[in-house]
């Protein structure tokens, strides 16, 4: 279909900073890294000139320095002068988002909480385990039981309000068999949050790699984290 809107994910974490290159050479770049192939830059001018192209920018506060994160917007302003016809997405957490970086061409939203209606859907998918889910048996599991419970008690229901805190809530039941043990602090919950990053994340996901650090204790990571995260 030529009409077809065609999505082109540029992600924040994996962009050479600092370079001087313009958006249009970081898709080339990131299409024969990521997909093998090759691309001409005809092909994605033709795509945002004719409106088709839909980029997405993804996790602008993950860009090392505040110099680098004003270049990557100046960069996004420089392809929506050239390119009036695409579509621009770009998406930041709230920590350093900075509304008037962006030409006012850009409209600003921020994501609301999920609803009741949406954590009900959301916990009923993910408890609705298959035999080859990836964390466990969940089997037995009261999923109107345990949607209750979460979203009656007033404590645990501001705790699935974003993806990350809710995730983190699912995978919890599916490894207790119940929400029983769920704790009722947000602080908690981001403590056990921790704990499976150092832990299980990786694994869990199927991740490999050569640079695990298995020379320090799991306390002596946590500790490290704790000091950059201050």
């Amino acid at each position: 279909d030529n009409s077809a809107m065609v999505p082109v994910l540029l992600r924040v974490r994996d962009l050479s900073m600092g370079s001087g290159d313009s958006l249009t050479s970081d898709i080339v770049r990131d299409a024969e890294r990521w997909l093998d192939l090759q691309i001409k830059r005809d092909f994605i001018d033709d795509l945002f000139t004719s409106g088709r192209g839909m980029l997405i920018v993804d996790g602008v506060d993950e860009a090392h320095s505040v110099s680098s994160r004003n270049e990557l917007l100046a960069k996004i302003d420089l392809f929506a002068g050239k390119y009036e016809c695409a579509t621009i997405v770009v998406s930041t957490r709230i920590v350093g988002y900075d509304p008037r970086a962006l030409d006012k061409s850009f409209e600003h939203f921020e994501l609301a909480p999920f609803s009741e209606r949406q954590v009900r859907h959301i916990l009923a998918g993910a408890l609705r385990i298959t035999p080859h889910h990836p964390i466990g048996t969940a089997n037995d599991i009261d999923i109107e039981k345990v949607t209750k419970k979460i979203v009656g008690d007033p404590r645990l229901s501001t705790l699935t309000e974003t993806p990350l805190l809710l995730s983190i809530v699912i995978r919890l039941i599916i490894e207790h068999g119940t929400a029983d043990r769920l704790p009722r602090e947000r602080h908690s919950l981001y403590d056990i949050a921790v704990e499976m990053l150092l832990s299980e994340w990786d694994n869990q996901r199927g991740i490999e790699t050569d640079e695990r650090l298995t020379h320090l204790e799991r306390s002596e990571i946590r500790q490290a984290l704790e000091t950059v995260a201050y």
